[in-house]
Parts: C-alpha cells; sequence; structure tokens
C-alpha cells in the first residue's frame, strides 16, 4: 500500500464483503419495483403516441415531439434504465442468450442509423426533422426498456406493461365517444383505426387474463373491448384482433376443446354486452351495415390501394436510399402510405428495408434462443403486426418494437435465473 492510499485503513477484508452484500441486498430490494416501473413507462409511450392536451381543443399535432408527453415519457424509461444498469451488474448469461441479445441490439443501431441518415436527402427537411425526432424519441424509450429488461427483473418488467396497458386501455374504452358524423368510435381526439386497434389488444388482454386464471371478470373486459373494435367501424382493427386472438388459441390453448374456447370467448361476451344495451347493438348494426357497404363499393382496402400505388412507384423512383425520410407527403400530397413496409421501402430503400427486415430476423432469433414464448405479449404483437399492414405510420410502429421487446422477458427471466449475477457496481 502506497503512503497516500488511505482506501484499506481501518477497515478489514471483511468489512468490503459486508457492504458488498449490503449493497447487493439494496439492490436486490428495488430491482423488481424499479423494473415494473419500467414496463408501465414503456405501456405509456406505447399508449400516449402523439396525444397532447391542445388535440382535445383543436387537433393540435403541430407541436414538436421533444414537447409533447410522450418525450418526458421516453426521457423517464431511458433513466430508468440507466439506473438499473448503474445498480445492478449484467447475469452471467450463456454465449447463446448473449450472442442472440447483442445482435438484437446491433440490428435495431443499424436499422436506426440509416433510417436517421435519410432524412439527409429528404425533399422537406422540416418534416424529415420532426420525424426524426419521433424515432429519437422512440429509440430512447426502447433503449431503457431493453437496460430494463438485461439488467433488471424481466418478469416484473412484463407485470409491469400488462398491469399499466389493460388500466390505460379500459380507461380509453371509457373514454369513447362516437364521432357525429360517422358514428365511429374513438376517444382523446385519436382516429377510430388506431382506437380500433387498441380495443383489440384489449380483448386480447382480458382473453389472456381470464384464460391465465385470473378470473370470470376478465371476459367482460374482453367482450368490451371486442364490442368496441366493431364501434370503430376499422376493418384493420377487426382483421388484426382476430388474428391476435387466433394467435392466443393456437399458443395459450391445450387442445382442441381450450382453443375454441379461447376463439369464441371474445365474441360471446361481445354479443352479451349488445344483449344488455340494445341501442348499443343497433349502432354496431347500422356502423357494420355501412362498412360493409363501403367496401363493397371501394374494394377491401378502399383508398389505401392508391396510397399503395404512390409508394411503390416512389420505390421505383429511387430503389436503394429511398426518396428520404418523411418524403412520402411532400411528393404525393398524402400523409403516410398506410403500410409499413412500403412508408420504409420509399423513404428509406430497399436498404432501409433490409435493414429493418433484418432487425426481425435477430428478434425472431432471440425468440427461439430464449424460450418459453410469451402467448400474451406476443399474440399483442400479432395484433400489432397485422395493423401495421393497412394503418399507421412508422412512429405508430412503436408497439411493435416495446411489445416485441417485454416478449422476450420469459425467456430472459429463464435464463437469469439459472445464471448468477455480476458483482453489483461500486
Amino acid at each position: 500500500m502506497g503512503p497516500l492510499d488511505t482506501t484499506s485503513v481501518g477497515r478489514s477484508p471483511s468489512d468490503g464483503s459486508a457492504l458488498a452484500s449490503e449493497r447487493g441486498a439494496v439492490a436486490a430490494a428495488v430491482e423488481a419495483p424499479l423494473s415494473a416501473a419500467g414496463g408501465a413507462l414503456a405501456a405509456l409511450l406505447w399508449l400516449v403516441g402523439r396525444w397532447s392536451p391542445a388535440r382535445l381543443v383543436d387537433g393540435d399535432l403541430d407541436a414538436s415531439p421533444l414537447e409533447q408527453p410522450r418525450a418526458a415519457v421516453a426521457a423517464l424509461l431511458a433513466a430508468l434504465g440507466l439506473g438499473l444498469a448503474l445498480l445492478r451488474g449484467p447475469p452471467a448469461f450463456g454465449r447463446p442468450v448473449r450472442d442472440a441479445w447483442a445482435l438484437l441490439v446491433l440490428a435495431a443501431a443499424a436499422a436506426l442509423a440509416w433510417l436517421l441518415a435519410a432524412a439527409l436527402w429528404a425533399p422537406d427537411p422540416a418534416l424529415a426533422g420532426r420525424k426524426a425526432l419521433e424515432l429519437g424519441v422512440l429509440a430512447a424509450g426502447a433503449a431503457g426498456l431493453a437496460a430494463v429488461l438485461w439488467r433488471g427483473d424481466p418478469a416484473a418488467c412484463r407485470a409491469g406493461l400488462l398491469g399499466a396497458a389493460a388500466v390505460g386501455l379500459l380507461a380509453l374504452a371509457s373514454l369513447s365517444l362516437a364521432a357525429e358524423d360517422t358514428g365511429r368510435r374513438a376517444a382523446l381526439g385519436g382516429g377510430p383505426n388506431v382506437f380500433g386497434r387498441n380495443m383489440g389488444v384489449l380483448a386480447v388482454l382480458g382473453l389472456a387474463a381470464w384464460r391465465g386464471g385470473l378470473g370470470p371478470a376478465w371476459l367482460p373486459v374482453a367482450g368490451v373491448g371486442a364490442a368496441l373494435v366493431l364501434l370503430s367501424g376499422s376493418r384493420g382493427a377487426l382483421v388484426a384482433t382476430l388474428a391476435g386472438v387466433a394467435a392466443l388459441a393456437l399458443l395459450a390453448g391445450r387442445g382442441l376443446g381450450a382453443r375454441a374456447a379461447i376463439l369464441l370467448a371474445a365474441p360471446v361476451a361481445a354479443g352479451v354486452a349488445f344483449a344488455v344495451d340494445p341501442e348499443l347493438a343497433t349502432s354496431a348494426r347500422e356502423l357494420v351495415l355501412r362498412r360493409v357497404a363501403a367496401t363493397e363499393a371501394q374494394g377491401p382496402l378502399g383508398a389505401r390501394e392508391a396510397f399503395f400505388a404512390e409508394a411503390v412507384e416512389l420505390v421505383r423512383a429511387a430503389p436503394l436510399a429511398g426518396v428520404g425520410l418523411a418524403g412520402f407527403q411532400p411528393l404525393t400530397g398524402l400523409v403516410y402510405p398506410h403500410n409499413l413496409p412500403l412508408e420504409v421501402a420509399c423513404e428509406a430503400g430497399l436498404v432501409g428495408l433490409a435493414l429493418v427486415g433484418a432487425l426481425a430476423a435477430a428478434w425472431g432469433r432471440a425468440l427461439r434462443r430464449l424460450r418459453p414464448l410469451d402467448p400474451v405479449t406476443f399474440s399483442v404483437w400479432v395484433v400489432l403486426l397485422a395493423s401495421a399492414q393497412v394503418s399507421g405510420d412508422l412512429y405508430d410502429g412503436r408497439g411493435l418494437v416495446l411489445w416485441g421487446l417485454v416478449a422476450l422477458a420469459p425467456g430472459l427471466a429463464r435464463a437469469a435465473a439459472s445464471a448468477p449475477r455480476a458483482a453489483t457496481p461500486a
């Protein structure tokens, strides 16, 4: 020990061990609640979207993404992830798990970097800058969530996400109002297509909670979600909900009878809700008839075929690098293509689409390595994936990122349970 080294003066080796043990105990005590808070913040980031109080007054969406609540939520989630990373050492996962996670992080970073770079050749720098900020907000939140899952308690994080999502979706359901001109349901100034997608997620969560033994009270929740999908008038949300329920029946049902029960539970519960309120049933029937008539007149995709065609033309015009971030709107006069792969392809080119595809492949590889597969979060992810083909833009794809990450939670929890923790940082 040098003359100025006083770190061990008056301290025995056992004192250091006791201090490390005390720090480890404190870290373990706060790990689960902080991880659950991270999951709840992820659910809030998914639900809040572009919402701001001004939207309730005049539908204003002009405020910068950094001035809207989503930025604060993403910042809190990122700070929480950083705090857990400093508080807890990483589990000593085996090499297959570490490699799968590293590949996922690398693919996400590459896809994000290219999408942000596409702002450099965008036709409208202002729109591109705004969209880049949106992607930055999403990236910050996703990085925080990933840190919570990797360094914290993945099971608690998943529980926090599911609980907060259920509460938030029930609140949206209670706030839904019928628009005067179309009769379609929506909430808090949002569109009926997004509302319908969210209610489809509520239906899946209600069915999963009922199937998981949380009680029969969750069946009416699933029924309310299914009924509001119909009342939203969104054909895409209806198809996406059916896909999510089918995925849940396939993954969570054991045997033909159990799977059939899951498939039938939501529509039966929705039918009971309509029977209790005949006026609601009348509104739903009239709305469904109008939407069927619109489908017959416009085709199953309606005006979206024109959006898709415009996006394809932009891909042909700039196949490799795309026309630039947020370039679809100024070049076509339309807001967005209503199809996530086409939006990436036309604005970031086939290079961007390939990188996003590589990210999806890396996530799929991680799912295979990190067993067991979570039926609940994966089924919600299926709802969001199906919706992304006919509605929403790149930022609306945040659900795929956030729910996709939490779908890895059961596998990470299982791997962490069999792996010792590294020493808590001093």
